[in-house]
């Protein structure tokens, strides 16, 4: 139990960003912003964003918050809002609607301290309705000092419903008056947002782009160390304690009455009589709140992807596994580790004879069915030992070394059958107008009219990665688009980027973006797959069905001529395409730079670039880095072409010292 004022303290850096690209000056962050931030860590406190995902540890909720409002509001700074109003009115609007953005992006998870974990004393005694009582005030009022939380089950989905009710634990009245000044639109699209609920506008799809890098940016750095006298993770005790028996030798390997087998098939651990060793430390140790029972313990080592539990298909899917060694007389139920380095320091055992024993039911009459959330992502139907996806992937040795940022082309293998290729259309009969989503379950069927429509208007409104895909799949590039026999589809990347001459790494990036690529979520950084002997990226679920629908179909939708932009020309902006095929004389290029910059000039004048425009009584100022960025995405000239012209401009200046591009009025 920390002041509030300490967790703000801690992510001082990360505010200060937040400050600088909402453009408020130092009384409107006093007056507006700091309260906001404030009271959302009064609300969140040291809670964590999930129990097994993204920002698990202790504060990761406020930490995401921040994250998502801070890269919200930046990325704002190339969208123009409230085009059909006058330029006073629009100068008005934008620092309500980056507010609004940004608030939006903070409070999105409001909800999960209500729906998703429940907040006691150390006893038990007191737990804490967060509806009334604040953690903080909960914990003053009772001389609490530390508190402990337990997850809610069944709670997918719930917070998004209870996050717009809870606004006015954080929004001051001053903020929400201010959001209203001008009419109910920017309020109402901050609500939608905040609830979650899937609208077509700026904000929302601001929002979820923010949440994803924020998770993306996470579960890239997940080894950041948490402070233990805060809170950690309980299986931390478990692998503690696993490891100190190992450690000492309690726990001996590969014999009759060992606890630890390692097969060709992965590491081992006899679980009901390991269970009663680490049960018995961790009491030892006077560590509350660990669950005692055997099942219990494999669930969470389960569920934090320590450990592997046993499918046979995606229908059987069990918590402990079968196996009989070599030298054993009897099969053994165990649990299989993920990566046996976990708990070795050392050397890990040597590899004996034994197999898996594959079963349909139970053979002791113990049930031991693990719930799962939705379907796995590979799932392996050849049980051959030399041939187990599962095996291959729990095998340290197998795994590659992970750069520590930026999306990189890592290749991982999977034993797959040969890609299927293409399969010439056939007639459908029509299906009902309620259900025009495709079904392509049976990948050798054509699709009707109705559902390549539908996969058009799903493509078309992923936007910057549906429109890449749509221009990918010309009578050209088609072949590079291989239907796997699960139904995913594998994007031969490299032979795409050359097609349309670009860089491998930008079609992944493009992609990625758009949570589109199924990835390992134990190596959520392998995006490049090899199926068959064919590297490529696979495309998730969603994703391959309705690309399935117009990778069969006869008719190809047509094809733009030029690589999709993320960002549009400003409406201020209206330069001619120059001719790539004849070079320009420097004079020639430097009359077209300069026409370019005039018009960028007047942009700014009247509030219509996509930036941020701060201004004093006689000026007009820009970020130089934000503006730098724009210039080279919409390639409108070259930086030193700009300089060339503030040169000759009295009415133009440079600041170098604080990065600042000024004009007069």
């Amino acid at each position: 139990m920390i002041p509030a004022i300490k967790i703000l303290e801690s992510q001082e850096e990360l505010i200060k960003k937040i400050k600088h690209y909402l453009g408020v000056t130092d009384q409107e962050y006093q007056g507006r912003v700091y309260p906001l931030i404030f009271n959302y860590a009064r609300f969140v406190h040291l809670l964590p964003a999930s129990e097994k995902h993204h920002h698990r540890g202790a504060g990761g909720l406020f930490r995401h918050g921040l994250e998502v409002g801070f890269e919200a509001v930046y990325k704002s700074h190339g969208v123009l809002y409230g085009m059909d109003e006058n330029p006073g009115r629009r100068k008005q609007l934008t620092p309500r609607w980056r507010l609004a953005i940004f608030i939006a992006g903070m409070l999105h998870d409001l909800g999960k301290p209500v729906t998703d974990v429940e907040i006691k004393s150390e006893d038990g005694a007191h737990t804490c309705n967060i509806v009334g009582d604040d953690i903080e005030t909960w914990a003053r009022k009772r001389k609490i000092q530390r508190y402990y939380l337990s997850w809610r089950v069944n709670r997918n989905g719930d917070h998004e419903i209870v996050s717009p009710t809870l606004i006015n634990k954080v929004i001051t009245p001053e903020v929400q008056e201010y959001l209203n000044e001008y009419g109910p639109a920017i309020y109402k699209e901050m609500l939608l947002t905040i609830a979650g609920t899937s609208h077509n506008s700026k904000m929302y799809s601001l929002v979820m782009d923010a949440d994803y890098l924020s998770v993306e940016k996470d579960l890239k750095n997940n080894c950041i160390p948490i402070d233990p006298s805060i809170g950690a993770p309980i299986e931390w005790f478990i692998l503690d304690a696993m490891r100190q028996q190992i450690k000492k030798g309690t726990w001996t390997d590969n014999a009759k009455g060992a606890v630890v087998w390692r097969l060709k098939e992965g590491t081992f651990i006899l679980w009901n009589e390991a269970a009663e060793d680490v049960s018995r430390l961790i009491t030892k140790s006077n560590i509350p709140g660990i669950p005692k029972h055997p099942d219990t313990l494999a669930d969470i080592l389960i569920d934090r992807q320590l450990a592997v539990p046993y499918r046979l298909n995606p229908q059987t899917v069990r918590r402990y596994w079968n196996i009989k060694p070599g030298s054993m007389d009897r099969p053994l139920r165990v649990l299989k580790l993920a990566d046996p380095m976990n708990v070795y320091t050392d050397a890990l055992p040597l590899i004996v004879d034994g197999h898996v024993i594959h079963i349909e039911t139970e053979t002791d009459g113990q049930s031991d069915a693990v719930a799962q959330d939705g379907e796995a992502a590979v799932t392996p139907t050849n049980h051959d030992s030399a041939n187990s996806t599962d095996a291959e992937q729990a095998n340290p040795e197998s795994e590659p070394d992970i750069p520590s940022g930026g999306v990189v082309e890592i290749e991982t293998s999977i034993k797959a059958q040969p890609a299927t290729p293409p399969s010439a259309p056939t007639n459908h009969s029509q299906p009902s107008a309620a259900s025009p989503a495709p079904n392509v379950e049976d990948n050798s069927k054509a699709n009707n009219p109705a559902e390549t429509q539908a996969a058009r208007q799903w493509l078309a409104s992923q936007h910057a990665a549906g429109a890449l895909l749509m221009q990918s799949l010309d009578p050209i590039s088609a072949e590079y688009f291989q239907i796997q026999p699960n139904g995913r589809v594998l994007m031969l990347h490299q032979n795409i980027a050359a097609a349309l001459n670009q860089k491998p790494i930008n079609i992944i990036t493009t992609i990625d973006a758009a949570g589109m690529i199924e990835v390992d979520p134990r190596k959520p950084m392998v995006k490049v797959t090899e199926l068959g002997g064919v590297k490529g990226v696979l495309l998730n679920k969603e994703t391959s069905r309705y690309l399935t629908v117009l990778i069969q179909n006869a008719e190809t939708p047509p094809v733009p001529p030029t690589p999709p932009q993320i960002i549009a020309t400003h409406p201020g902006t209206n330069r001619p395409t120059p001719s790539h095929g004849q070079p320009q004389g420097a004079h020639t290029a430097q009359r077209n730079a300069n026409h370019e910059i005039e018009q960028l000039i007047q942009t700014i004048k009247a509030f219509e670039l996509p930036l941020a425009v701060d201004q004093t009584d006689d000026s007009l100022i820009v970020d130089m880095v934000l503006l730098r960025g724009y210039i080279e995405e919409q390639q409108l000239f070259e930086m030193k072409q700009l300089l060339r012209y503030a040169f000759d401009r009295p009415d133009i200046s440079i600041d170098n010292t604080n990065k600042k591009f000024i004009v007069k009025k």
